[in-house]
């Protein structure tokens, strides 16, 4: 199974996306840095251009002074470059801090809709796995119920002789196929237990009871144990009872019912 190349190339288009945003971001950083620091030269050749005009034939007089007033000297003049460098040089960190913001809300961003897409993909690929463990399901069904035996109870008849009575019924294969069939009955008819290797569609096994009087208080169960075309172990089991002579029944009769199959 494929899956769904959408959010590949989503991720594909957010990368580039990024790198063109943090290529952008680094060309505005280093065009404002360049304009920050041309406006700083510029602003201090003029004003040392004007500090010249201001004392530049008195700078010989700073021989003459003590060390202290030419240190005083030298932070007087220099001191509003300072501030100036100082200044240009917060405005440089706001607007870096600013564009790192932008980046990190970006970043945030991208990867917002990359969890989003991941959890579309799990969806898609979860529904995509439930669709195939449907399909296989339903194929197996399928193929249960085309080998399965389908099992009937059909009454033999009997016969009987005074108090003697001879009931006779059989276990009929409609359905598919089965091997190693075996049929299990209970202690008191344990003598009806048989096997056979194959029980085709349409052929039945045989079995009588022999008993004499009513027939009331008689019941017991057969289990049929097979193997289907798929060499899996499955069982049925029928139950059956004698219904006893009555004023409407003058002989006994055999009820065969199934009760269970799996």
């Amino acid at each position: 199974m494929g899956v769904p190349p959408w959010p590949a190339s989503g991720m594909v288009a957010i990368g580039l996306l990024w790198g063109s945003v943090v290529e952008t971001s680094d060309l505005a950083r280093i065009a404002m840095n360049r304009i920050l620091a041309l406006l700083g030269v510029t602003l201090t050749v003029m004003y040392l251009c004007f500090l010249w005009f201001l004392i530049g034939g008195r700078v010989g007089g700073l021989a003459t002074l003590e060390l202290n007033a030419v240190g005083d000297f030298f932070a007087g003049v220099f001191g509003p470059v300072a501030i100036l460098w100082l200044v240009l040089g917060f405005f440089q960190q706001g607007y870096e801090l600013r564009q790192n913001n932008q980046a990190l809300a970006l970043q945030a961003a991208e990867l917002k809709n990359s969890v989003e897409q991941q959890k579309d993909l799990v969806e898609v690929t979860r529904a995509q796995l439930q669709m195939e463990f449907d399909a296989i399901r339903a194929s197996s069904e399928r193929r249960a119920n085309e080998i399965r035996p389908f099992f009937v109870a059909e009454g033999g008849g009997g016969s009987h002789s005074g108090t003697d009575h001879e009931l006779s019924f059989s276990i009929r294969n409609l359905g598919h196929k089965v091997t190693r069939v075996e049929f299990k009955f209970s202690e008191e008819f344990k003598a009806l237990e048989r096997k056979l290797y194959v029980l085709d569609s349409g052929e039945a096994a045989e079995f009588s009871i022999a008993f004499s009087g009513s027939g009331e208080g008689i019941a017991s169960w057969a289990k049929i144990v097979y193997i289907d075309a798929d060499y899996n172990t499955h069982a049925a089991v029928f139950e059956f009872s004698v219904e006893p002579v009555s004023y409407a029944r003058p002989h006994p009769r055999l009820k065969v019912m199934l009760k269970g199959d799996g």
